[in-house]
């Protein structure tokens, strides 16, 4: 299998690609019509991106470093951010921005606290955080596919069809298992359910010399014209986090479709010198935007009503609504969910640098 060494060193143009993924998951959660539009694809981009930066000349021979790999950071910033966002869960009910839980006593917090270390976090602000067991289990899944392709079979081309008929079936158990309204523990079945995209991003990789050559305009018009034919004649409704795909063949077709107008997008942006350094940045922080962003939706909620708030039972209901309470704010919800958790971060690690420096 042929290593595309070239593309895969290009941090700039993957965190590009993982800038504009984020950006779409803000988007697909403050405005419906939005919603409708990239949750065709959305998530398969994570996937996709997972099975290209998988490094088979150092995880081949040795799949659970690779799980390893994924799971210290994944788990880390899963549990940090999951805990930082439930000690606020009583200030948060009590100004208002979630509703319709109770109020926590110690021994809540004792009980969610050891939920969230093994990936059971009940936090609403903290909901976008469902996928990362699920990247972790496809992680594996996947890497162990490759190991066992490896170990048994000699000749390339067996590999290869041998990838093919793995991915299909073990995507087939997700089909099955979504198709039936099967849902196991952390959502597993979508685990199996993307697998080919994390095989698609593998064989990118290392099966195509100088990819980003074949991106052409045309083809980005016709993924961005069928997205939008699907979606507008509402061929297909995608919900993962609550197993809902109503047409598995066209989540396929979409995910394509929305890989391929990601990477065309990422091509483009790489050219341009000041914004592909912005949106490279932004992709680095994906994870942040990730668990925070719905957190900065429902400040923006409360910054637009405080002065409207005091004594208004109808405004504080309307404001309380989840994940956000304007339709019209979008906008908003956009460019703060993205740039604020961005800079927020950002600071962080720069004064985390300053003060090693001077230790």
């Amino acid at each position: 299998m042929r290593n595309n060494t070239k593309d895969v060193d290009n941090k700039l143009f993957w965190n590009i690609f993982k800038g504009i993924g984020i950006v779409f998951i803000v988007m697909g959660h403050c405005n419906p019509n939005l919603s409708k539009f990239v949750y065709l694809f959305h998530l398969p981009l994570f996937f996709f991106v997972g099975g290209y930066l998988y490094t088979k000349e150092k995880y081949l021979e040795k799949p659970w470093d690779f799980f390893v790999s994924r799971f210290k950071s994944n788990w880390t910033k899963y549990v940090k951010y999951s805990l930082l966002i439930l000690y606020f869960h009583n200030l948060f009910l009590h100004i208002g921005i979630i509703s319709g839980v109770e109020h926590f006593r110690f021994v809540d917090f004792v009980i969610n606290t050891i939920n969230t270390f093994i990936f059971m976090g009940q936090e609403s602000m903290a909901g976008a955080l469902w996928f990362v067991p699920v990247y972790l289990a496809s992680s594996i899944i996947f890497s162990f596919m490759l190991f066992y392709i490896n170990k048994y079979l000699n000749n390339k081309y067996f590999k290869y069809a041998c990838l093919f008929i793995s991915t299909f079936l073990l995507g087939g158990v997700g089909v099955y298992l979504v198709n039936k309204g099967c849902v196991l523990a952390y959502n597993m079945q979508i685990a199996f359910l993307v697998i080919p995209f994390y095989t698609l991003g593998f064989l990118l990789r290392n099966g195509i010399k100088d990819f980003l050559k074949l991106l052409n305009i045309f083809v980005f018009a016709l993924s961005v014209i069928a997205l939008y034919y699907i979606m507008n004649n509402q061929l297909l409704s995608v919900d993962l986090a609550n197993n809902v795909v109503s047409n598995i063949l066209l989540f396929f077709i979409c995910g394509v479709c929305g890989i391929y107008l990601s990477l065309y997008l990422s091509k483009i942006i790489s050219k341009l010198v000041h914004l592909s350094k912005i949106i490279s940045d932004i992709g680095s922080y994906s994870f942040e935007i990730m668990a925070f962003h719905l957190l900065v939706f429902k400040l923006i909620d409360l910054s637009i009503n405080i002065p409207l708030l005091i004594n208004n039972t109808a405004i504080l209901n309307d404001y309380s609504r989840f994940p956000y309470a304007y339709e019209k704010a979008w906008p908003l919800y956009i460019s703060f969910g993205v740039l604020i958790p961005y800079f927020a971060f950002k600071l962080i690690n720069i004064i985390k640098k300053k003060t090693k420096n001077h230790v």
